[in-house]
């Protein structure tokens, strides 16, 4: 994905982290980039079957929406 995540506030992270080494916040970023990742491409499987019941792609609206799904879920669920 070529977006970058936007950064965490210290609060949220685990303490290991948090109070760890420069290389462990590294190692944790990736970890939540890859986990990103793998979400957005399963929800990406997802959004292809999320079709209307009369087999038709829908509207305009309905496609824009089906494509934002697996960013929005990505983003959301690695929080």
């Amino acid at each position: 994905m070529s977006a970058a995540m936007p950064p965490i506030d210290n609060a949220y992270l685990p303490g290991d982290v948090r109070n760890g080494t420069k290389d462990r916040r590294q190692q944790y970023d990736a970890a939540l980039s890859f986990e990103r990742q793998l979400v957005g491409e399963l929800t990406k499987q997802l959004s292809k079957t999320a079709q209307p019941a009369d087999g038709s792609g829908g509207s305009a609206a309905t496609q824009t929406y089906r494509d934002m799904l697996p960013g929005a879920m990505a983003q959301e669920g690695t929080k």
